[in-house]
C-alpha cells in the first residue's frame, strides 16, 4: 500500500533540498529584488552578505530585508552590511540571531 511507504505530506509535496548558492547565484538573489526599489549593492557588500550567510537563500533574504528596512540609501555598501550584522546579532528577539550565531561559532 502506498501509505505504508510515504506519509500523506510526503505524497502531497515534492521536497527539494536547497543548499548554499554560488557567488553568482547569491549576487542575483541580492540584486534582482533590489532593482524594483532602485537600490544597488556594491561588490564588497555582496561579498560580505555571502560571507555572513554562507550563501544560504533564507539568510540572504533575511539579511537583505533587515538592511532594506533600516537604511534609506540607494547604494548599500559593505559598511552598511557590517553595521546591520552587528545589529542582527544584538537582537535577541529575532530567531535569525541564534542561527547566525550558530554559523559564526561553526566558523570559529
Amino acid at each position: 500500500m502506498l501509505s505504508d511507504e510515504k506519509s500523506y505530506s510526503e505524497r502531497l509535496f515534492a521536497y527539494k533540498q536547497i543548499g548554499s548558492l554560488t557567488l553568482e547565484q547569491s549576487r542575483k538573489a541580492i540584486e534582482e529584488p533590489a532593482k524594483k526599489f532602485n537600490i544597488d549593492y556594491s561588490d564588497e557588500a555582496i561579498e560580505k552578505i555571502v560571507e555572513i550567510t554562507k550563501g544560504y537563500p533564507y539568510f540572504i533574504q533575511q539579511l537583505c530585508q533587515i538592511v532594506y528596512q533600516n537604511t534609506d540609501k540607494d547604494l548599500i555598501e559593505d559598511s552598511d552590511i557590517e553595521y546591520m550584522r552587528h545589529m542582527i546579532l544584538t537582537m535577541y528577539s529575532n530567531p535569525l540571531t541564534n542561527q547566525l550565531k550558530a554559523i559564526e561559532e561553526i566558523q570559529s
